[in-house]
């Protein structure tokens, strides 16, 4: 069973990753974290990128019947809460900052929220 999960997950996860070209062209995990520290733009945008990105998520779950790899328990922490520890998470890793921002992201809440 557990394998079953890894790989359900896997599958998941394997739907947010993106191809060389596209990951060019997306926000970096670099320059999101600019945001979300409210440097070099407005920490709105960084709160509204990262609902995006939860809701993308949710969505593809109930409408293509993917497991939930996320699960967010109630009372769930304040939205900036969750932004201020996926900062510390993402410059914890240096490798993280050319990829992704959503890929990261999505990382993060599997990782602070598991099923």
């Amino acid at each position: 069973m557990k394998n079953k999960t890894m790989l359900s997950v896997a599958f998941a996860l394997s739907l947010f990753t993106v191809s060389g070209a596209q990951a060019e062209e997306a926000i970096s995990t670099d320059e999101m974290l600019t945001y979300c520290e409210g440097t070099g733009g407005s920490g709105v945008t960084c709160e509204i990128y990262a609902q995006a990105v939860y809701d993308t998520y949710r969505v593809l779950v109930a409408t293509a019947e993917l497991p939930r790899i996320i699960c967010v328990k109630q009372p769930a922490p304040s939205r900036d809460t969750v932004i201020k520890e996926y900062v510390i998470w993402a410059k914890a890793d240096a490798l993280l900052a050319n990829v992704p921002a959503a890929q990261t992201m999505l990382r993060f809440l599997t990782q602070r929220f598991p099923c």
